[in-house]
């Protein structure tokens, strides 16, 4: 992804730096991201309920696909909510949105008010 972005004609390779939109994360953040992607140790870190979220805005932000997808399948282990909908909305994970359309109905008493602000 880095080697792309700096190998190209893309504003990266001219300044040797990357800019982050600030709604992506924080540099913490950033740096969970980027040991996932590091050969060497990245696949003995664990995607969790404390780290997901994180990581699938940069997964999504740096089109990491394969993070993408795990984050997808740690996000259908979690409790399904009108949040959780918005957010597999918002990043296009298809099997989470249809999880979360469907808990979502079957309530009819839960409050989709977040729903009208989106």
């Amino acid at each position: 992804v880095f080697q792309a972005m700096f190998a190209s004609g893309m504003a990266e390779a001219e300044s040797k730096r990357i800019r982050l939109r600030c709604d992506v994360g924080t540099p913490a953040e950033f740096g969970e991201f980027y040991g996932f992607l590091l050969p060497a140790i990245g696949r003995r870190r664990t995607l969790s309920e404390s780290n997901v979220d994180s990581l699938l805005a940069f997964s999504d932000y740096f089109q990491v696909d394969a993070l993408k997808d795990e984050c997808e399948e740690v996000l259908m282990k979690l409790p399904a909510s009108v949040q959780r909908l918005l957010q597999a909305h918002r990043y296009k994970l298809s099997a989470q949105y249809e999880r979360c359309v469907q808990a979502v109905a079957s309530e009819p008493y839960r409050d989709l008010a977040p729903l009208q602000e989106e």
